[in-house]
């Protein structure tokens, strides 16, 4: 049954499930280190079983879905239930201040290439070595707090935009949509050493050579984007407030 579901379009509407109540469950209960932990209950199981079964691709492809659900899932949840979002999401409201003062006074980390090319490094540092040390366990969970406390901005952003169309169009910007598919990328092919080592089963280097190198320069073209796009981002996205 459970080969059934990952080796269908049934996995689809498994992760988009599982995903809501996890965020459901999460909401409910309201602690912030619980919710991350629920959103990778759902999949990992996901990712570990389909590397297992050597479907790299698909692999990639449901976590990059799943990446999606989040956002959907996480920033409806914000908009209609924004103090049970607070509650639950880990730096959700210190995130949320940090981008809207950005946007409103063009000051903070987000415009400035000296200032946030550093912090990418370091997420980037950490994702890759928790990636290939846990087998993407912990990745995955550094994963679901960045993708939380990101769709709690854009939705504190759709609150308080005079067009919320337009807040919900520019919310997630071009590069932070690069990084997250590079994160994935490299999320899936990073910690399949290490499952292949847990399973004592052989594993092909060569083979994940492409992904990594596309992944790798998604986290370059992010940097690149960031830079060039990230002042006139923040200035339209100002015309959207009160």
């Amino acid at each position: 049954m459970w080969k059934r579901i990952l080796s269908t379009p049934l996995i689809f509407i498994f992760l988009f499930g599982g995903t809501a109540a996890s965020v459901a469950l999460g909401f409910f209960i309201g602690n912030k280190i619980l919710l991350p932990i629920l959103n990778i209950a759902v999949s990992y199981p996901v990712l570990f079983c389909l590397l297992k079964w050597e479907q790299r691709k698909r692999a990639i492809a449901a976590m990059l879905f799943w990446a999606l659900c989040m956002a959907v899932i996480t920033v409806w949840s914000s908009i209609h239930y924004p103090a049970k979002a607070e509650a639950s999401i880990f730096h959700g409201r210190e995130y949320a201040y940090e981008m809207m003062h950005w946007i409103k006074t063009g000051e903070g980390a987000e415009g400035d290439p000296v200032r946030f090319a550093p912090q990418h490094f370091l997420h980037f540092l950490a994702f890759v070595l928790l990636s290939m040390f846990t087998g993407s366990v912990l990745s995955l969970l550094m994963g679901a707090i960045l993708m939380n406390y990101m769709s709690f901005y854009v939705g504190t952003l759709i609150q308080a935009a005079r067009e919320p169309f337009l807040a919900t169009v520019m919310g997630f910007q071009p590069y932070a949509i690069v990084r997250i598919c590079s994160y994935v990328i490299l999320g899936v092919v990073l910690g399949e050493p290490m499952i292949c080592r847990w399973l004592k089963k052989d594993y092909e280097y060569n083979d994940m050579r492409p992904f990594f190198w596309a992944g790798l320069s998604g986290i370059i073209l992010d940097i690149l984007i960031k830079t060039f796009l990230a002042p006139w981002w923040g200035t339209t996205l100002r015309s959207v407030l009160p």
